[in-house]
């Protein structure tokens, strides 16, 4: 595999290969070629598995996990905040053109995301020692979605102390405590939300709002009794959304269980949704959110792909 990966082949067949020995052969061709590398595996567990192997042997800041943001089966309801942190971070550091690997599953690589330029314009980028004014970063969040609250426990919020900042970033796991003098960011620190203790001290981070709430269509406030309704208002809202494979670099080295499988649970998973909509008498419009198993194939051809010829045995 670390061989055909530094070549220009386009097709690999893989056997022979159980359990972990799979994930250590992904990590070894990631140490070889030093490309991105997106691994799908058959479903969520599976892909969890592979996920929390290649962490052992990787440093955890090249493998991201890529799950689905919705809590039903069928893409409808509730989105989970959880999904949403790994979600961002996988995109963030495809984003930033670190090679890196990613993990998913058919339910996740189905769901389209914001585009490449999209992400760029939401994303607030803050370096060490940098100038940065903090009345426009904080009217910039409150742009973004962030509220405002007096201390950060969850994504989505932000808070300030005379010249402290407090961001909870949809891209990281911890919130980021931002200590300026003057106009100055004289330290970015990843902090516990309990205790309030610092935990690391960093050079540079990325602040990135609710993806989910940005692809959304914008919201037209209410009209007044007896009124007109008003255009949508501007903010993040209506932003256009790729599929994953339009999202990452053309030179990925793509890796699947199995091609036909991954493109039946796509078209499983897209028809229920569409019969969900159907029964909420909601119209269809399932291509701005998802892609579908035709679609699905005709993108992967871009892409050099290996492809494991037997099952995975856990």
């Amino acid at each position: 595999m670390c061989e055909w990966g530094k070549g220009t082949d386009k097709h690999l067949a893989v056997g022979l290969l159980f359990a972990s020995a799979r994930q250590m052969a992904v990590a070894e061709m990631f140490n070889a070629t030093k490309k991105n590398i997106l691994f799908v595996a058959e479903n969520a567990d599976e892909a969890g598995y592979a996920y929390f192997d290649i962490v052992q042997i990787l440093e955890q800041e090249n493998v991201a996990f890529f799950p689905t943001l919705y809590k039903k089966v069928n893409k409808s309801g509730a989105t989970d905040k959880a999904s949403e942190i790994l979600r961002t971070d996988a995109l963030n550091k495809i984003n930033n053109l670190t090679s890196c690997i990613i993990v998913t599953y058919p339910d996740a690589l189905m769901e389209k995301v914001i585009s490449f330029n999209g992400f760029e314009k939401i994303k607030i980028t803050l370096k060490k020692n940098q100038n940065f004014d903090t009345i426009l970063l904080q009217n910039q969040l409150e742009e973004l979605g962030f509220e405002q609250v007096d201390f950060v426990y969850e994504p989505g919020q932000f808070s300030v102390r005379g010249s402290i900042i407090d961001v909870f970033s949809f891209a990281n796991e911890l919130p980021y405590r931002l200590d300026f003098f003057g106009d100055t960011l004289e330290s970015i620190r990843t902090f516990d939300i309990e205790k309030q203790l610092s935990i690391k001290e960093i050079g540079e981070m990325a602040i990135i709002p609710d993806i989910s709430r940005c692809q959304a269509p914008p919201q037209a406030p209410p009209p007044p009794e007896g009124g007109i309704s008003s255009p949508p208002s501007g903010g993040t809202g209506g932003a256009e959304t790729i599929s994953l494979f339009e999202f990452i670099p053309k030179e990925t080295i793509i890796l699947f269980n199995s091609i036909k499988n991954c493109a039946e649970r796509i078209d499983e998973i897209y028809t229920e949704a569409l019969v969900k909509e159907n029964e909420q008498h909601k119209t269809p419009d399932l291509f701005s959110k998802f892609i579908n198993g035709e679609i699905f194939k005709s993108q992967i051809v871009e892409f050099r792909i290996v492809e494991f010829l037997n099952k995975t045995r856990l």
